[in-house]
């Protein structure tokens, strides 16, 4: 069984109740994720030090660089999620893979802050619509009916940004390109290596300020 956790206490919970594997998930994250707001960089670390199940990272990760740094904090693996939209294979419609190539690190939006309920998506016309009725007080069931598979399916499967949504991680930034699956995780291996024989490098070289 694989546990989505977000904090020391949560891994601990799943740990304790039988989980075989543990997804330590940051609020870089796209879609659906925890309003504890804990960072990648952060929350790896801790629950690594506190679990002994396997510890796979996710949020925020899409190449070499996000791979070796996992690892180096601990995780035993990694979880892709936005990257994995934007390639060759994945059955969602042209301009979501392409607005994923284009978007910069800052062109996520949370909604649902709020309720307590929060995702994170690509700001989109749609997405606008949704924070404004938020901040003028949409009801919490009003918001679940705007946020359901629906509008997710409009959004993603359907590229339609005025009735719908597109999750996206805050990853999108380091997105440019659409290869394939495997030409993806080839060259995150191949780099993810070459990030951590260079890190080598330069701890063992003069450091001056």
């Amino acid at each position: 069984m694989i546990a989505i956790v977000a904090s020391v206490k949560h891994a601990q919970k799943a740990q304790d109740a039988g989980a075989d594997v543990l997804v330590a998930e940051g609020f870089e994250a796209a879609g659906i994720n925890s309003n504890l707001e804990m960072t990648t960089f952060t929350l790896i670390p801790q629950i690594s030090k506190h679990v002994t199940l396997p510890v796979l990272a996710a949020g925020g990760i899409g190449n070499g660089q996000g791979l070796a740094a996992a690892l180096m904090l601990g995780a035993s693996g990694v979880q892709l999620g936005t990257r994995l939209i934007a390639t060759q294979e994945a059955p969602f419609h042209p301009s979501y893979k392409q607005k994923l190539v284009e978007a910069m690190g800052n062109d996520t939006v949370i909604l649902g802050r709020s309720f307590g309920q929060v995702r994170r998506v690509l700001k989109d016309p749609y997405t606008e619509k949704v924070l404004d009725l938020e901040k003028q007080g949409l009801s919490p069931m009003n918001y679940r009916e705007m946020t359901s598979e629906v509008h997710h399916i409009n959004g993603a499967m359907n590229g339609d940004v005025t009735n719908g949504f597109m999750n996206s991680g805050q990853v999108a930034g380091l997105i440019d390109d659409i290869p394939t699956v495997k030409e993806l995780l080839d060259g995150m291996m191949k780099d993810a290596k070459k990030q951590m024989e260079d890190g080598l490098s330069r701890l063992s070289a003069p450091f001056m300020i």
